[in-house]
């Protein structure tokens, strides 16, 4: 199907006054195709497909009743519609059940507090200590960073 800039290249030629053949020969399509999309106006009188029938459409029905009993597995289901008769495969059961499964909800995380007794527990951190050594040469009176663990008792 030709779109967009292969398309308005046809109309444009046609306004320039070639004909089918010529047009065909420049722009390399076949005369049949140049005339069909200049007759249509760019498919204006087309008419749409009719959608293909799927493996899975004498199914759905079925499928829909798993879904509704909360079975959302594809291999558990293709296992449950080849009895039926089901010649396809797992994929487009897989794609038809994420269209009409329901939405599943976020979990939520929730984060317990951890606390003990006074004088049971210590809380360790890491940190980093700035502080200006006047006797170090290097330092030059420049801030100069430590690092090290800070202990506290988790009773205050």
């Amino acid at each position: 199907m030709l779109k967009g800039r292969s398309l308005m290249k046809l109309f444009e030629l046609r306004a320039d006054g070639l004909g089918y053949r010529e047009i065909s020969q420049v722009t390399g399509r076949s005369r049949n195709t140049v005339r069909r999309y200049l007759r249509d106006e760019a498919g204006k009188n087309t008419t749409a497909r009719a959608p293909r029938r799927s493996k899975l459409d004498p199914f759905k029905k079925v499928i829909d009743e798993f879904v509704a009993q909360g079975l959302y597995s594809a291999p558990a289901i293709v296992e449950r519609l080849i009895p039926l008769g089901y010649k396809g495969k797992e994929t487009i059961v897989r794609d038809y059940i994420a269209k009409i499964r329901p939405p599943v909800s976020p979990r939520v995380v929730v984060a317990r507090r951890y606390e003990t007794e006074p004088g049971h527990q210590l809380q360790f951190d890491w940190r980093i200590f700035p502080y200006i050594d006047p006797r170090c040469l290097v330092s030059n009176g420049q801030k100069l960073e430590k690092s090290s663990y800070t202990c506290r008792n988790g009773a205050g």
